[in-house]
């Protein structure tokens, strides 16, 4: 929506015979194709994902460039809003440490009697829920092609995985602001810095305080704040502020 990308743009689909020619020839030979055609797209999906591969080719089949051209292409070249785009790091390893938490907990939640019950009513392991990161593994726990232990191993990797293709896909907002979140002290702390700099982005350049859009609704009136404040400084003054209260 912000990009004012078109998404009505006509054109014919051929979903239906990359279908067939993977029911005729296998999934190596349909990503071949998308290989011959747009290496770099092939190279940004794995030759399983046969949906993603077939979207590929389909898109593709209508557009003389590359992948990453029609996007390019599709998007345009002014939008109608004014926003921010903040993106939240964290060092790799705790990154990691966090998904195989989460994965640990998920199985200690049911996750695996809750995929059972799935198979149970009769769903196949080709409907697109059970190909979702965290079914597709246990599905395959349950039909016997691996143990538990390895189960939980491939699903930790997979989902590291998918974490690093996020952080690549996120890095081609070039006016993104990272936040890297142990500069800050919790959530509410990083919430707080958002919402000044929005407010430095909706306040307009005049030297006299002045009512922003955001205070008109909430009733507050809203300081300007300097255009040079540095974030350590900003951060050591919560800090300390934050220690006294403690005290």
């Amino acid at each position: 929506m912000i990009y004012n990308i078109d998404f009505k743009q006509e054109r014919q689909s051929n979903r239906e015979y990359y279908e067939q020619y993977l029911k005729n020839n296998g999934k190596d030979s349909l990503y071949n194709l998308l290989l011959q055609r747009d290496p770099d797209a092939a190279l940004s999906t794995h030759p399983n994902n046969t949906k993603r591969v077939i979207r590929y080719l389909d898109i593709l089949s209508g557009f003389e460039g590359t992948l990453e051209e029609y996007k390019k292409a599709a998007k345009g070249k002014n939008t109608d809003f004014d926003f921010n785009i903040y993106l939240l790091h964290m060092q790799r390893e705790q990154l990691y440490r966090r998904i195989e938490k989460r994965v640990d907990e998920m199985l200690d939640a049911g996750l695996v009697e809750e995929v059972k019950g799935i198979l149970n009513d009769g769903y196949s392991t080709d409907c697109n829920a059970l190909t979702a990161i965290g079914y597709k593994e246990i599905a395959e726990y349950l039909r016997g092609f691996c143990t538990y232990d390895e189960m939980v191993n491939i699903l930790k990797k997979n989902t590291r995985n998918y974490a690093k293709r996020q952080i690549t896909w996120f890095k081609r907002y070039e006016e993104a602001k990272i936040i890297n979140i142990r500069d800050y002290i919790n959530a509410d702390d990083i919430a707080e810095f958002i919402r000044e700099d929005v407010m430095k982005t909706m306040l307009k350049e005049e030297k006299n305080e002045k009512v922003s859009p955001v205070a008109k609704i909430t009733g507050i009136l809203e300081s300007k704040v300097e255009p040079n404040v540095d974030k350590e400084d900003i951060k050591n003054e919560r800090l300390s502020e934050r220690y006294v209260k403690k005290s």
